[in-house]
């Protein structure tokens, strides 16, 4: 029968991290205990996602990958846009008005949503830069000009955009979404979304003007692991 607690609704917090080829199944290593916390890393205003088992020690939560690499995005507006984009072509004969079977022969799946905190990490993310960050010297993608950015007049922080060479390969990255789950009475849920590869593929605009907030819209297309899953959706019960 129809029940309100499948009616799901708000915004979800947006992290990316390392691609995963292998593309595996979503595994939550301790599933009594709250799935995301915040975390400390180079870019120490960003949460990263991270598992803890009931001693409080850290743990992977996610199958592949190395949690801690995984940072939050911070602030999305129009929450995330999943779609899925079957393409077929379909076989006509001649006793039949219409086709008498289809077949898949392509598909498309893309994560969309709009980066409202306009950091450099944030834009090199969208225009599918590398978003590490070190200390002038090194070969990151975003240069500080020292250890402690910000705490010094002067001090610098630099996003180089590079155009690449003949034959790159786009910067992959994977995602996790943690949206509101179905209600369990009693319960707290959380629906998980793991996007193993993904690519930004769409134009980017950057707007800085005098009546709007500057955001990054962005658009990643997925692809598929090595066992051919896109990504997993979990629904998870905690507390």
């Amino acid at each position: 029968m129809p029940t309100a607690d499948n009616i799901v609704v708000g915004g979800a917090r947006v992290f990316i991290g390392p691609a995963s080829a292998a593309g595996s199944a979503f595994t939550d290593s301790v599933a009594a205990n709250q799935y995301f916390v915040t975390g400390t890393n180079l870019l120490a205003t960003e949460s990263v996602v991270q598992g803890y088992n009931s001693g409080g020690t850290a743990t992977r939560g996610l199958a592949g990958y190395s949690t801690s690499a995984f940072k939050e995005v911070g602030f999305t507006t129009e929450g995330i846009d999943l779609s899925f984009e079957p393409e077929f072509s379909d076989v006509e004969v001649d006793q039949l008005l219409d086709s008498a079977i289809l077949f898949k022969t392509k598909q498309k799946v893309t994560f969309k949503t709009s980066l409202a905190e306009a950091t450099l990490q944030n834009l090199a993310r969208a225009i599918g830069q590398l978003d590490t960050e070190g200390v002038a010297g090194g070969n990151p993608g975003i240069v500080t000009s020292d250890a402690t950015w910000g705490d010094t007049a002067g001090d610098t922080r630099t996003l180089g955009i590079r155009g690449g060479s003949l034959g790159d390969f786009p910067q992959e990255r994977g995602i996790v979404a943690v949206a509101n789950g179905p209600r369990v009475t009693g319960k707290t849920t959380e629906r998980v979304f793991e996007a193993y590869r993904a690519i930004s593929v769409e134009s980017v605009g950057v707007a800085v003007k005098r009546n709007e907030v500057t955001s990054f819209p962005v658009s990643f297309r997925c692809l598929p692991g090595t066992n051919g899953r896109y990504m997993t959706i979990a629904d998870r019960v905690y507390g």
